[in-house]
């Protein structure tokens, strides 16, 4: 459904708290275990101009706020709040996963272990062992441990500011930087999940990728480094 609703006095009648949100299919409502105040909205589709794919409210849905603007620009279908610590939460999308340890003011991945391109469906706690459950669609179930307990990870520095053009492209695709960047990976990413380009990018501030062999269809344009991590939808037309 494109609606949420709220209700308070066990369900005998229902008030509709959607606001702001963006008009496309909400795929997950998580309610922090500690304050049921704190919810968190997520968005599913491409968001483009209208808003983005995680929403908070602390006020128990009476208003939202866009908490991922870092995030990329793909549908996202879930959101795990840790009991333990519920300033770090979890999100899956058709990419990856990622994590922020302070209730969504930043993200940063956290795929060790998964598949290139990962679509996440579910995110579930394991308790037995307290560890991270990734569900994906068509490679299985993958296990992580939990920010708490996990060893050397680094959070994601600022991203980088990135201009694809045009877009639609036909046969020449332009990525610029905003600074020059050195050691990166682009990947083409088809609507299935699977890479149908890839490219490394060694030291530039613009590079343009010839697409007309590239069938016509909307991409995720994926830009892979050690400092950033990011995405972009675009349209290839012939």
């Amino acid at each position: 459904s494109d609606l949420v609703y709220r209700n308070l006095n066990g369900g005998s009648s229902k008030e509709n708290i959607t606001g702001d949100l963006p008009d496309r299919y909400v795929m997950r409502i998580t309610v922090d275990p500690v304050d049921a105040k704190t919810v968190y909205a997520v968005m599913g589709g491409f968001s483009g101009s209208a808003g983005g794919h995680i929403f908070k409210s602390e006020d128990a849905g009476s208003t939202w706020v866009d908490i991922s603007m870092s995030l990329p620009d793909v549908p996202f279908h879930c959101l795990m709040i840790d009991p333990d610590h519920t300033s770090n939460i979890y999100a899956g999308c058709d990419l990856s996963v990622y994590v922020s340890s302070n209730g969504g003011t930043d993200w940063f991945t956290y795929a060790d272990g998964l598949p290139e391109a990962a679509m996440i469906w579910d995110l579930v706690l394991s308790p037995s062992d307290n560890t991270l459950l990734a569900f994906t669609h068509g490679n299985g179930v993958y296990k992580n441990d939990l920010l708490e307990d996990a060893v050397g990870v680094d959070e994601m520095p600022p991203l980088v500011s990135v201009g694809c053009f045009p877009n639609p492209a036909s046969d020449v695709l332009t990525i610029s930087f905003d600074r020059t960047i050195a050691g990166a990976e682009m990947r083409l990413i088809n609507s299935a999940g699977a890479i149908t380009q890839h490219r490394k990018i060694f030291s530039t501030r613009q590079f343009s990728w010839n697409v007309a062999g590239v069938p016509a269809g909307t991409y995720i344009l994926q830009l892979h480094s050690a400092s950033f991590d990011l995405s972009r939808k675009v349209a290839i037309i012939h």
